[in-house]
């Protein structure tokens, strides 16, 4: 749920930003963006004004010992490697859209800078609304078979795109790589969140966010790299630009 509003809230400023550019300067939709950070510093200040955390391993119980020595060892780090690869993965092509949509609706469709936040909006809704369905899934079917869909799903998505001429196909895209992202997603971060030793979970778990952002560095300049050599050219040739 919490990932789910985080993509909702991306689409709604891609959106947002996307009809702000058809009518006001760069530089103004970028100044009133800058605000945003400040009112969400102010919000955690309310939020978390007066709170404490009172949990210490003094109000640990023999059982949750015994819990923790079962979950460290090598089964720790098996798990953190196979999902980071995953996740690392999952973000190429999850930075690699958002970076490149834009591109193929406005470079390679001819359509405005508002359709293309249309676009991702569309994207980021999808993404949003299907996650926790998502998380369902895994818990009821589990994380192996969930995620091998999840993955199947992505490539059926980016097949879409490389074949797109129309904005609808583009859309029915975004769809079918939601609907893999809601079921790669949760089942990963639920597999290592169970996996991680207690005592150790927030270095487990910074862990595989570091994998995660490195995915998420490599996406755009991998997708930027590759649709330079070719896609944008040949998109741009068959309009005899």
């Amino acid at each position: 749920m919490l990932s789910a509003e985080w993509l909702i809230g991306g689409a709604i400023g891609a959106g947002a930003g996307g009809f702000l550019l058809e009518h006001v300067s760069t530089r103004d939709v970028l100044y009133a963006a800058s605000v945003l950070p400040l009112i969400s510093a102010g919000l955690l200040v309310v939020v978390f004004r007066g709170y404490t955390e009172t949990h210490g391993r003094s109000t640990w119980t023999e059982g949750d010992l015994r819990v923790e020595r079962e979950r460290t060892g090598p089964s720790v780090v098996r798990v953190l490697l196979v999902t980071a690869a995953i996740m690392i993965l999952f973000q190429i092509g999850f930075a690699g859209e958002t970076a490149l949509l834009p591109l193929l609706v406005t470079i390679h469709l001819n359509l405005s800078a508002a359709t293309a936040g249309t676009a991702l909006f569309a994207a980021g809704i999808f993404g949003g609304l299907l996650l926790v369905p998502g998380g369902i899934a895994s818990d009821r079917w589990g994380r192996g078979p969930v995620m091998v869909a999840g993955a199947l799903l992505s490539a059926v998505a980016f097949g879409l795109y490389s074949i797109a001429g129309v904005f609808g196909v583009v859309i029915g895209a975004a769809a079918v790589r939601a609907a893999g992202s809601s079921l790669i997603w949760p089942a990963a971060t639920a597999w290592i969140s169970e996996a991680s030793p207690r005592r150790r979970h927030a270095l487990v778990m910074g862990l595989f966010g570091e994998f995660e952002n490195l995915g998420g560095f490599l996406g755009p300049l991998i997708g930027g790299i590759a649709w330079s050599i070719a896609g944008i050219q040949a998109g741009t040739r068959r309009r005899g630009v």
